[in-house]
């Protein structure tokens, strides 16, 4: 194990952290994100915020700390260069990234702590997050809220990433209950109990043998069901479309969005995100502290710049609808150079090989959703 230092509070009576993971490419996004936190903070506290990071640029650290900082508010940055080193990090989707595992290691680094409140960075603040620090976690380790999309998953034994719901459940996490699996990307920890178990050294000596379906989070529902405090859903609103935009009569989601009203914190879980969409379900929210950040021209050119890409991709996908035959050949004559060739050739030929299999599995998607919408 990688000798880990400590991060003490930057206030003195402040027993409970504020942590979030963050990249570099992110860190736009996170400052966002902590704005809300500032427009909501309670001036009769302390907020010790700490950012969980391996490559955030010193120019973007010091624009965030500008932004954020006040007279009760902290933001400092904890690297976890080399910690991870020595583990197998699986990465399960491509809007995942190796930062959602930093939370596994945020209780061993603030361990002079008594509570940590973890989120992830996709997130608006509706209240005080400190209010947070006020639930009394018993002898349950972590509190986080019901994933609401977990029945339907489970109910329809729907096949993600080669599991089956149903089995996945059953036979790799064991929940207790089948429908009681807990969204991560609000949670609080109980430190003191955590450390106590070594949890963090037992989840990451087999996390990546298991291949965990949504990473980290698999993980702490695996190891602490039975000791994970309901949060309310107020606490971790989820505005994922499946739920929002859903036309199916399924009575979980019509009580959840219910809901909204009281939404302490508005999560975009998932790949549709604000700074992607502005028209995505309460974007608004999220653009109204944007606009707040000295990141928000460059979040808006960006935006843009991801639009025009799309543009361009689209187009290249329609020559590849019209010259189908062409990719198929070259799909197959790098099939085989990767078969023959070693080395870095290989290498070379076997990405020139997932880039056109991808290129003419996106051509088939694309064509067959102007077959089903009559635009061809």
């Amino acid at each position: 194990m990688v000798s880990i230092k400590s991060l003490e509070p930057y206030f003195e009576k402040q027993k409970c952290a504020i942590a979030v993971s963050s990249s570099n490419e992110y860190a736009k996004y996170l400052c966002v994100y902590l704005m809300s936190i500032k427009a909501f903070a309670d001036s009769n506290k302390y907020y010790d915020i700490v950012v969980f990071e391996r490559d955030i640029t010193d120019e973007n650290k010091e624009k965030i700390k500008l932004s954020i900082e006040s007279n009760n508010i902290s933001v400092r940055f904890f690297s976890t260069k080399g910690i991870f080193d020595s583990y197998n990090l699986y990465i399960t989707h491509s809007y995942f990234k190796e930062e959602c595992y930093f939370r596994l290691v945020a209780p061993v680094i603030l361990n002079s702590y008594e509570k940590i409140i973890f989120t992830d960075l996709d997130l608006i603040l509706n209240d005080d997050i400190l209010k947070l620090a006020d639930i009394d976690l018993g002898d349950n380790v972590i509190a986080a809220a019901i994933e609401p999309i977990w029945r339907e998953l489970y109910d329809c034994d729907l096949k993600i990433n080669g599991w089956c719901i149903k089995d996945y459940a059953d036979n790799v996490l064991k929940l207790s209950d089948k429908y009681e699996y807990y969204n991560m990307g609000v949670c609080v920890f109980n430190v003191q109990k955590y450390n106590l178990e070594n949890s963090f050294e037992k989840i990451m000596k087999n996390i990546g043998n298991v291949k965990y379906l949504y990473q980290e989070q698999c993980a702490l529902n695996y190891y602490f069901k039975n000791r994970i405090l309901k949060l309310p859903e107020i606490w971790n609103f989820e505005v994922d479309p499946t739920i929002i935009n859903n036309n199916r009569d399924i009575l979980e989601y019509t009580e959840y969005k219910k809901q909204d009203v009281n939404a302490k914190i508005i999560h975009f879980l998932g790949p549709q995100k604000p700074w992607k969409n502005p028209y995505h379900y309460k974007s608004y929210l999220w653009w109204n502290s944007a606009k707040n950040t000295v990141f928000y021209e460059q979040i808006l050119y960006d935006m843009m710049l991801s639009e025009s890409k799309k543009h361009l991709y689209n187009e290249r996908l329609h020559y590849v609808i019209e010259n189908i035959m062409l990719f198929r050949y070259k799909k197959f004559e790098y099939k085989i150079k990767k078969l023959i060739f070693q080395g870095k050739k290989r290498e070379k030929y076997k990405n020139k090989y997932e880039n056109i299999k991808q290129l003419i599995v996106d051509a088939k998607n694309l064509k067959k959703y102007f077959i089903d919408f009559n635009l061809l």
